[in-house]
């Protein structure tokens, strides 16, 4: 079962859906749910978290589901930004995981990353409680090198090595194969050759994208946010364009 708090059902069909093969068919054993924040039942409850953490449990009776996955936690409510209120959080799926019998993926943000430095555990959004209660935890981070690649870091192993760290990360491009968007392997790799080096400029592909996202209407924030580069070097960015352009 996979709880989508971040896309709604028009935007979750246009992300697996091409022209030439339709939407993307998945098995009859993934179920997608996610909550409408219209519904009446959350006045019943004294905290909205509460209410979300009741309506997972019915739903995972509900549908027998082995597999939990929430995207993302941060959704959940306010809880996740700080420690008195991750604590009960976590809580409570390290319970509906025992008694469930789940194997629990959990998705996180994280702020904006200094380009320069590896991805580490205390990158986590929120409490850092939150990773304390995760038996693993891993990271994906964006290329420098190219803004389509990704990679994979392991990042917390409770009871087994760290075979996929910073010298060993999972290197992925995103693709979409017939209609269906996902990672392709590109193999291994160390996480320095994929940091942006101190004194070295925006690569051609990333001001291209600049100015396709500013063409959209997006704001310098969200360009930024988006291109994990912060909004005054979109802002020198596009300045530099108009200047090119007079």
């Amino acid at each position: 079962m996979y709880i989508d708090f971040e896309l709604n059902p028009a935007q979750f069909k246009a992300r697996y859906t091409d022209g030439v093969h339709g939407m993307h068919h998945f098995g009859e054993n993934f179920i997608r749910a996610e909550f409408n924040p219209a519904g009446d039942d959350a006045m019943l409850y004294d905290k909205y978290e509460d209410y979300v953490q009741q309506k997972i449990d019915y739903a995972i009776r509900h549908t027998k589901a082995n597999v939990l996955i929430i995207d993302n936690i941060t959704c959940m409510g306010s809880a996740t930004n700080h420690a008195g209120g991750a604590l009960p959080l976590m809580k409570t799926l390290k319970a509906l995981k025992t008694k469930y019998h789940l194997s629990v993926l959990v998705l996180a943000h994280t702020p904006k990353l200094n380009l320069y430095n590896p991805i580490t555990v205390n990158d986590l959004q929120g409490s850092k409680m939150l990773i304390n209660f995760a038996d693993s935890a891993f990271a994906i981070g964006q290329s420098h090198q190219d803004p389509n690649l990704r990679y994979i870091k392991q990042i917390k192993q409770r009871n087994t090595g760290n075979d996929y760290g910073a010298e060993h990360i999972c290197l992925f491009r995103i693709s979409k194969q017939q209609s269906f968007l996902g990672f392709t392997f590109e193999g291994f790799d160390n996480e320095k050759m994929h940091l942006q080096k101190p004194g070295t400029a925006v690569s051609d592909e990333v001001e291209k994208r600049v100015a396709e996202l500013h063409r959209q209407g997006l704001s310098l924030r969200q360009i930024g946010d988006h291109l994990k580069i912060g909004a005054t070097t979109v802002k020198r960015m596009l300045d530099r364009m108009k200047d090119l352009v007079e």
